[in-house]
């Protein structure tokens, strides 16, 4: 019949519309596959599921990026990974084997030294003791005070190795031997004495003794350096110098009365020769019961009297002897 003439006609135009439209589509599919990426042209191609490298960016003519493995780096000490409970996970990468620990070798032994012989040592020398005065000797009546002050190198004698106990004494070579033995304060300047030049071998010993409260001029300015020193002034100076305390005027008396030239001495001078009574640095010799104020000092009254001032400031022990003034 026409009318199913054409229905089939319509039909069969419709089936090739369908498969030119599905040509179509699927020619535009393969084209934009493959010009989206290199491959076979066949339908494996388009079915099979591989992974696809990321494509280089237009324009650089590059090789698409693909993942690099980590290079070894170089030998380097190993750096203790920082303690983390969260650290991520680090890549494996080939590291270079740990150098062998080093064995510790054996401690080396002490060698021993070659015994070897000290050289034997001389004695320390000693500084030489000078010999025994000649011309005091044991009985001398100040032999002990003498030899002790001379051991101590306190006082010296003479080139001739004599000491002349019976010489007297000027007023320069009492300051020379006080200047050596004594230590005290200093009380005063020193003072200018016109007849002591300042060249004098005893300028230094005179100002040291008249700093230190020991000595000083006469009233009419001069020193007096040549002129022998009496036993009075001796224990006046040694006991301005030892600053001893003044007895009072009963003890004053009773220790002048033990000499029977005591109460003749001056008034000014009782005080500091009662106080030297006292203090046991007066001597008696050659006469047992007197002072002898006015006559000169000798060597030997003035070492003993130096001994005694040394006993009373505890530098020195005390030597008995009865020519010393003991007290009742």
């Amino acid at each position: 019949m026409p009318e199913d003439r054409s229905r089939s006609a319509r039909e069969t135009n419709d089936e090739w519309i369908a498969v030119l439209v599905a040509l179509l589509i699927f020619g535009g599919l393969f084209w934009w596959f493959a010009s989206r990426q290199s491959i076979p042209v066949g339908w494996q191609g388009l079915l099979r599921s591989r992974p696809v490298a990321p494509e280089a960016p237009k324009g650089t003519g590059k090789e698409p990026t693909r993942a690099i493995a980590p290079k070894p780096q170089p030998d380097a000490p190993a750096k203790a990974p920082a303690a983390s409970p969260t650290a991520p996970p680090v890549a494996s990468q080939t590291l270079a084997p740990a150098a062998p620990a080093p064995i510790p070798a054996a401690p080396a032994q002490p060698i021993a030294p070659a015994p070897s012989v000290a050289p034997a040592l001389a004695p320390a020398a000693s500084e030489p003791v000078a010999a025994p005065f000649k011309d005091v000797d044991g009985q001398h009546w100040a032999y002990p005070f003498i030899e002790k002050l001379r051991k101590d190198k306190i006082i010296a004698g003479f080139e001739d190795g004599s000491f002349k106990p019976d010489q007297p004494v000027t007023r320069a070579e009492l300051a020379a031997i006080l200047r050596d033995a004594w230590a005290g304060p200093t009380v005063r300047s020193p003072l200018p004495f016109p007849d002591l030049a300042a060249d004098h071998w005893a300028k230094s010993a005179v100002d040291r003794t008249v700093v230190l409260g020991l000595m000083r001029g006469y009233p009419n300015g001069q020193f007096a350096p040549d002129q022998p020193i009496s036993r009075l002034e001796l224990y006046i100076t040694l006991a301005s110098g030892l600053n001893l305390p003044l007895p009072e005027p009963p003890d004053r008396q009773r220790q002048l009365e033990r000499y029977s030239d005591g109460l003749a001495l001056a008034r000014w001078a009782q005080p500091k020769v009662a106080a030297a009574s006292q203090s046991n640095l007066v001597t008696y010799y050659p006469l047992r019961d007197r002072l002898d104020a006015q006559r000169p000092a000798t060597r030997a009254d003035v070492a003993v009297a130096l001994y005694q001032a040394l006993v009373w400031q505890k530098r020195q022990a005390p030597i008995a002897s009865p020519y010393l003034s003991p007290q009742p």
